[in-house]
């Protein structure tokens, strides 16, 4: 931006052909337009950025949520695997039992 504000300055300080100036402007007024469009793109980045950045957090939270939640699966399918193992453990010793009771 202070490159622009010289070259105007010098543009008005030392007139050359009005075509010159004309020229000369028109860059200037382009390189001040491709300026705004790349600084608002970048801005926009920027944004998108933080976006990707906050979606990033929230599936991590998810994927932690997630595991969590099938740690408590499995151990709930374990404590159900002890248990029906120690119901069937019982019914063989009453099973034993009674075989040994009969004779």
């Amino acid at each position: 931006m202070v490159q622009v504000a010289q070259l105007r300055h010098q543009c008005s300080k030392y007139p050359y052909s009005a075509t010159e100036n004309r020229i000369v402007t028109e860059m200037i007024n382009n390189y001040d337009a491709k300026l705004i469009q790349v600084t608002e793109a970048a801005e926009r980045l920027q944004d998108n950025v933080i976006q990707l950045r906050n979606e990033q957090r929230r599936l991590m939270d998810e994927v932690d949520a997630a595991r969590e939640q099938t740690e408590r699966i499995r151990l709930t399918c374990i404590m159900q695997i002890i248990e029906l193992a120690a119901a069937k453990g019982i019914e063989k010793a009453r099973a034993i039992d009674r075989l040994y009771q009969i004779r």
